[in-house]
Parts: structure tokens; C-alpha cells; sequence
């Protein structure tokens, strides 16, 4: 009797592992899931997504589940002969809610889509944000919103963000916020508004604590307050001191 006990919590253990799941919508795969949200629906928390590379967007994704989701990346065919496919993963509009902290997104295209972070101890690198434009790779900049005002009333910001190695995003975090660690990225601003456009690329609420490090702003206004600003590189743009402290930053002109 003792044994078989011990043989039911070893099944019970592996059942509740982590799960992988294959996204695939290309014709004539078979995979587990074809859209983010069916993957999110008949995953459990902890599980991750691998989403494979399309010419077909895998859609948009509310969540409330802590997940990994990773794509391929992008740029997959700068270098020849490294990548059997070179396609990336696109998404449209992905919302986390209640319920997802924790989660990860790594690899993903979101092609000039919006990502908005509702909850606290999420990780956002190596993804792709903007998209294209004629001969213009970073066109059209994708945003990230660290709450926005319309989420269901809810006057909370949110604390323990990464946003890493990331290509062609703008960030607005409005209400109170902390911990917020912004570094490797390359910001901007929307090509067709010009380099001297003042809309904010990083857009930050005055009770919002930010750490921006080793970025490239392409165009567009560092907006933070009482924030860090350290060794990044503005090519174009512009910076509100307001308090903040700031380093080794270059610029341009006369920004810092």
C-alpha cells in the first residue's frame, strides 16, 4: 500500500508540471493551438507558449493566467543561411490582467501593436514593437501601457517591470508606479511626426520611478519624474529634467 502511494504522488506530481504548447496557423501544420487566446484558454498557469513563425498573425490576447510566451524573434533574415525560417510571430493587442503576474513574452513581433501591463513582476524583452514602412523599418512605433485610465476604474499602477532588449516600443506609465526597469531598447516616436516632435516616447506620472539605462531614443520626449536616466543615447528628441538624475547620457544637441 505504502508503494502504491508513493506511485500516485509521483503521477500526481508530473501531471500538475508545466506544460509546453506548439502555436502554429501556417497550412498544413499540426499543432496544438492556432490563435494566443485558444493557447491561453487551454493553458494553465506556468505553462509556456511557443508560438512559430507565420505570415499570419496569431491574433490579439487578453490573459489572466501567468504564462511564457516565446516567438523566434525578428530580423531573422539579416544574417543568410542561420535561420531555416525566417518568419516572425506576430500578435495584435495583448492585455494582462488580474492573474497574470509573472508572466514572460520574449521573440514576439507585435508589428506596431499595443502591449498593456495590468498587474505587477512581469519581464517584456527581445520582442519586437514597431513596423514598417516603405523602405522604413521603424515606422510605426508600438506602445507599452503601464495601466492606462481605462482599466476597469482601477487607480493602481504597477511595480517590478522589465522592459529589455526590445525594438521600436514607446512606454507610458501614468499612475504611480515603481520598480520599473527600462534598458537595451531602442524607443521613438512614430516616424511621420518628424525628429522634432515633443510627444513623449517614455511617458512617466510624477509619483512613477523609473530606471532608464543604456537605451537609443530615435525621436521623441524622455517625459519621467524623480527617475534615474543613465547612459543612453537620444538621436533626436528631447529630455524633461524634472528631477531626476541623470548620467552619461548623449545626445545630438543639447538634450541632457
Amino acid at each position: 500500500m505504502k508503494f502504491l502511494a508513493i506511485l500516485a504522488s509521483v503521477f500526481v506530481t508530473l501531471s500538475a508540471q508545466a506544460k509546453i504548447w506548439r502555436v502554429n496557423n501556417n497550412v498544413g501544420i499540426t499543432a496544438d493551438f492556432t490563435t494566443i487566446q485558444l493557447a491561453h484558454n487551454g493553458a494553465n498557469a506556468g505553462d509556456t507558449l511557443y508560438l512559430e513563425g507565420s505570415t499570419t498573425s496569431y491574433g490579439n490576447l487578453t490573459s489572466t493566467k501567468q504564462l511564457t510566451i516565446i516567438g523566434p524573434g525578428y530580423f531573422l533574415d539579416l544574417v543568410p543561411n542561420t535561420q531555416a525560417i525566417t518568419l516572425t510571430a506576430k500578435v495584435g493587442t495583448v492585455t494582462l490582467n488580474q492573474g497574470s503576474g509573472g508572466t514572460i513574452i520574449q521573440g514576439i513581433d507585435f508589428d506596431g501593436s499595443t502591449l498593456n501591463i495590468y498587474v505587477n513582476d512581469v519581464t517584456i524583452r527581445k520582442n519586437k514593437f514597431s513596423s514598417s514602412s516603405s523602405n522604413t523599418e521603424l515606422y510605426y512605433f508600438g506602445v507599452i501601457n503601464l495601466y492606462n485610465l481605462n482599466n476597469n476604474g482601477n487607480n493602481n499602477g504597477v511595480s517590478n517591470i522589465v522592459i529589455a532588449q526590445n525594438c521600436g516600443v514607446k512606454i507610458s506609465a501614468l499612475k504611480p508606479s515603481n520598480n520599473i526597469l527600462i534598458t537595451n531598447n531602442i524607443l521613438g516616436y512614430d516616424t511621420n511626426y518628424g525628429d522634432a516632435t515633443t510627444n513623449a516616447c517614455i511617458d512617466g506620472g510624477i509619483n512613477t520611478i523609473m530606471l532608464i539605462q543604456n537605451n537609443i531614443i530615435r525621436r521623441g520626449k524622455i517625459n519621467v519624474y524623480g527617475s534615474t536616466v543613465a547612459n543612453n543615447i537620444m538621436i533626436a528628441g528631447f529630455f524633461a529634467a524634472n528631477n531626476n538624475l541623470y548620467s552619461n547620457n548623449i545626445g545630438s544637441g543639447t538634450q541632457f
